[in-house]
């Protein structure tokens, strides 16, 4: 296949979850393009200035295809990509999500649903979870794993079947499991696992069972 148009490079450029979209982040905003026809931009989502400018330190489809998210330190972006006929496009900003502002998040990124953006503060003073069609947010003091995003991830967990969340905490050296809703104000379930040093966790893929890693092996709980 042979396209005309030669295309700025970027190091943030990624396909939707449904195959059908490719984003590519440059400094003049987001372009999209439908794989279908690349040649071509669909689409330009404007950044604003304070955020074009800075290092971006996540860059992410939402589930449904339809919104995109993209941080700074100091700053995140939630933004349709193809709003409906006579609507204004969504577009949410949040400004100086965590303390310390001087460091970057160790995670940022979107839940489940295209309305919830998840942020884990730097050297693990909280995790947030912020609720885009209320504009509150909810935090949870002390995530176990905050060191970088990979580690990170997997101290959190989405259950398939809910909007709940299970999350890693460590408080007086102990290691223990909170389960939530994601914009509740306090915690549904939270327990002491049988290990010392929790290592991560998952849901299984009907949300009956959650499973937690330890250092050697793993134990599941229903």
């Amino acid at each position: 296949m042979r396209f005309s148009r030669k295309f700025k490079a970027s190091s943030h450029c990624l396909p939707s979850p449904d195959g059908r979209l490719v984003a590519t982040l440059l400094p003049t905003g987001i372009h999209i393009r439908a794989v279908q026809c690349l040649d071509e931009v669909a689409s330009v989502i404007p950044l604003p200035a304070a955020l074009s400018a800075a290092a971006v330190i996540s860059f992410q489809w939402s589930p449904s295809s339809k919104r995109l998210l993209v941080a700074t330190s100091d700053l995140v972006l939630v933004a349709a990509v193809d709003p409906p006929a006579g609507e204004e496009p969504f577009r949410a900003v949040i400004r100086n999500p965590t303390l310390p502002v001087t460091a970057k998040p160790t995670f940022v990124g979107l839940g489940t649903s295209d309305d919830c953006v998840c942020i884990c503060s730097a050297f693990g003073i909280k995790f947030v979870f912020y609720d885009l069609r209320t504009g509150l947010g909810v935090a949870i003091e002390n995530p176990k794993l905050f060191s970088s995003a990979a580690v990170c991830s997997r101290g959190i967990s989405f259950r398939p079947v809910s909007d709940h969340i299970a999350l890693l905490v460590r408080t007086d050296g102990k290691d223990f499991v909170c389960i939530r809703a994601l914009v509740t104000s306090s915690p549904e379930a939270i327990w002491e696992p049988e290990t010392v040093d929790a290592q991560g966790l998952v849901w299984s893929p009907d949300g009956r069972w959650l499973t937690v890693r330890r250092k050697r092996d793993c134990i599941s709980v229903s």
